[in-house]
């Protein structure tokens, strides 16, 4: 799994070295759960964001590496995939059928 750090290093940059301030326009509703949740974490709301824009990140990081190593992979037709369970119930090869 690729971390946000590996993601850092990709980039040639460490976000940890410097802050910029942003603003963001969220729903109440999220804003006084963000809130609450770090209330109950005891850090500031600015840690709590950027905890979970760092995972999002390490997530899209993590797909798009996965993408990557399945594009060497063989293609099916998608037809095929879905009826081939029906030929073997029905005892026919998936070759016969084609």
């Amino acid at each position: 799994m690729k971390s946000f750090r590996d993601v850092e290093r990709f980039q040639g940059v460490s976000m940890r070295a410097s802050r910029r301030r942003a603003t963001i326009c969220l729903r109440l509703d999220i804003y006084r759960a963000l809130r609450l949740k770090a209330a109950a974490a005891g850090k500031s709301v600015s840690d709590v964001v950027n905890e979970a824009l760092r995972h999002s990140l390490a997530e899209d990081a993590e797909d798009l590496h996965d993408a990557a190593k399945r594009r060497t992979e063989k293609s099916s037709e998608f037809e095929r995939i879905v009826k081939a369970p029906r030929r073997r119930r029905l005892g026919r090869s998936d070759r016969a059928a084609d």
